[in-house]
């Protein structure tokens, strides 16, 4: 590891207490990725995308979650990635068990290992 740099107020981007709120944001979503890794075998483009399907697809309602399909184009466009990226991501995690494809789209298959990684990224120890 290199020397650390002083930057002087003035050379900030970003205030001090905006700094203090994204390091520890920074550091949620690099530990979602190492256990996306270690415990699903997910690299990071699996594990967004898996989060990506999760976060559009899942609702909960009157105590219930509500599990809707999700398409290729709209996972690509909302992560701004090219839709063969997310078509062949998406085909692993179906191998994996992780999301179902079906004729209206994907869906989560594996909430658990969703949610882990969505407690992870908020910041909860799971």
């Amino acid at each position: 590891m290199s020397d650390p740099i002083a930057l002087f107020p003035s050379e900030w981007q970003v205030s001090p207490s905006a700094l203090s709120q994204l390091v520890p944001a920074t550091s949620n979503m690099l530990r979602a990725i190492r256990r996306a890794r270690g415990e699903n075998g997910l690299g990071a483009e699996e594990a967004t995308i898996f989060l990506a399907i999760g976060s559009l697809s899942l609702t909960a309602a009157g105590g219930f979650l509500i599990v809707s399909p999700v398409t290729i184009r709209q996972l690509a466009e909302t992560l701004n990635i090219p839709r063969e990226t997310v078509r062949r991501k998406a085909g692993f995690l179906v191998s994996r068990g992780y999301v179902v494809a079906k004729r209206q789209g994907l869906s989560i298959q594996n909430i658990d290992a969703w949610l882990c990684l969505a407690k992870t990224l908020a910041g909860a120890r799971t």
